[in-house]
This record gives C-alpha cells, sequence and structure tokens, in this order.
C-alpha cells in the first residue's frame, strides 16, 4: 500500500462519504454515535420544527413515521414525520430544541451507542409488536434513584421480563450493596416486587440471609400488614413437616414442629392494648 493511499485514508472523516458494507479491521473508530439504524442532525432545530435536517434519511420511511432523537438536550424526545427527502424529514411534530450532531433514530429495532449521553440503547418490540426502549447501560435516574443498567419497559402493552437470571449452580442473579439493599423489588398497582419460584424438591423461590443482620425484612403500613400469606392448599395441611415452616390452611396459621403442624397462639386483642376491670364481690357467711 502506497503511502499517498494511507494519506488519503487518513484523511476520512464522517463527513465524506458513506461506508455501506464490508468490514474494517484493526481501527480505532471514534465518532459522537454508533447506530444500527438512523443518523444524526446537521443543524441545531428549535422546539415546534417542522422540518428536520438529517445527514443521511435512508433508515427513515417515506411513508412517515414516528423516531427519538437521542441528545444532552431534551434527550429521548419522541416525534413524528410525515414524509421525508435525501436529508430532511419534513411534516415533523412534538420536536424539541436539540444540539446539532444529536443522534436520530426512526422507531424500529435498532442498537445506539451514543458518546454525547454515554449510553448504550436497545430497541426491541415490547411484546405487542410497538417497538420501544427496552434496555439501555449509563448513567440514569429510575425507581428509587440513580442507576448503572435499566431494562424492561412499565408502558401498557409491555409484556416481556426486564431481567431473566439463570445459573446451573450458583445464584442467578446476585445483588450486593455496602450500606443498602442489595436487591428492591417495587409494584405500584399490584403484582409482586420479587417473586421467587422454585421449580424442584429443595428449590427455594427466594433466599435471604445476612452475616450481621437480618436475613429478610418486611415492612408493613396502616392498612396492611408485614407478610401475606395466601391459603397455601385449602384445607389439607402440607404433606412436608419439616421445622420452622408456616402455612395458612383453612383461614387460620400453623407452623410444623418437624411432626405435626400445630396452631399458633391466637392474639386476645386485635386493637391496642386494652384495661380489663375485675369487679370483686364480697361474701358474708352467717
Amino acid at each position: 500500500m502506497s503511502l499517498l493511499l494511507i494519506a488519503q485514508l487518513s484523511a476520512i472523516t464522517a463527513d465524506v462519504g458513506e461506508i455501506t458494507a464490508g468490514s474494517i479491521r484493526g481501527v480505532n473508530v471514534n465518532a459522537s454515535s454508533h447506530t444500527t439504524k438512523g443518523s444524526y442532525l446537521t443543524s441545531a432545530p428549535s422546539g415546534g420544527a417542522a422540518t428536520l435536517n438529517v445527514r443521511n434519511t435512508a433508515d427513515f420511511s417515506s411513508g412517515g413515521g414516528s423516531g427519538w432523537i437521542i441528545d444532552t438536550t431534551n434527550d429521548r424526545d419522541a416525534f413524528t414525520y410525515t414524509g421525508k427527502t435525501a436529508g430532511t424529514l419534513t411534516g415533523c411534530s412534538g420536536v424539541l430544541a436539540h444540539n446539532n450532531g444529536a443522534t436520530i433514530i426512526p422507531q424500529v429495532k435498532c442498537i445506539v451507542i451514543d458518546g454525547a449521553t454515554n449510553e448504550v440503547r436497545f430497541y426491541g418490540d415490547r411484546g405487542d409488536g410497538v417497538i420501544e426502549e427496552l434496555g439501555s447501560i449509563g448513567i440514569a435516574t429510575a425507581g428509587p434513584g440513580v442507576v448503572v443498567g435499566h431494562f424492561g419497559g412499565v408502558n401498557s402493552g409491555n409484556s416481556r421480563a426486564g431481567v431473566l437470571g439463570e445459573s446451573n449452580s450458583n445464584n442467578g442473579i446476585y445483588g450486593q450493596s455496602i450500606s443498602a439493599e442489595g436487591i428492591v423489588g417495587a409494584t405500584s398497582t399490584g403484582g409482586a416486587g420479587v417473586r421467587g419460584l422454585g421449580t424442584s424438591t429443595g428449590a427455594i423461590g427466594v433466599f435471604g440471609t445476612s452475616a450481621v443482620d437480618t436475613g429478610g425484612r418486611f415492612d408493613g403500613n396502616a392498612t396492611r400488614g408485614n407478610i401475606y400469606l395466601p391459603n397455601c392448599n385449602g384445607l389439607t395441611f402440607p404433606t412436608d413437616k419439616a421445622v420452622f415452616q408456616i402455612a395458612q390452611v383453612g383461614s387460620r396459621l400453623y407452623y410444623s414442629d418437624g411432626a405435626n403442624w400445630l396452631p399458633l397462639t391466637q392474639p386476645y386483642f386485635e386493637s391496642s392494648e386494652l384495661t380489663i376491670t375485675v369487679q370483686l364481690c364480697a361474701r358474708t357467711r352467717t
């Protein structure tokens, strides 16, 4: 390879031509973003812009559609458009203000590595044929606070499991924290924050342990108790009587001592402590 050709290749930048096929090996490619679908803005649009200037519109439908703009300003901006030219999307609606060079993608299955937001994002079918963001790696605010990774979605129609952890001989999912909870599950409209399922003898659905504190904590509130135990087997006691089990059978709670299922002691009062006044009557013998 001649020195002149090497110099010419070295001069290629992101703004000169398009690499549409083939491979690049042994080369460190540095750019603002890498996408499997989409392009980037060539000018900074203002809020409400009806036309977006785009480097390449090949991945956008000529009949219109939807998309997202990934940017440090108004990130995850969802917009619609009605048409396109080679370098513009026209008839746009929902566009907010953005920076020149911001990543823009159509609402199709794709993966984005974005330098400006410093995130990797995955877009796929949420379960009903609609494409939305289903996973991201990068610093973001979600749930109880700041997270490094976010998987799944809560929009209506999303039926995918956020995360599946599997192992043949170890933990499928392991969470650890020095000063807070290793794993937190939350639900707002029903269901279970954390659900464990054991599918064979000796397989424990949820296991908690601690070297210096309690293995598990279950907080109640003003309207609900700490733990809800549904009827485990109708009116029939479980066949396993191993010690330290608790079960609800026929609306009563029982515990196992290794040989039998015995009823838990019933409390005298469900309300706060009550004072019982006992009146003694003296009898006179004659």
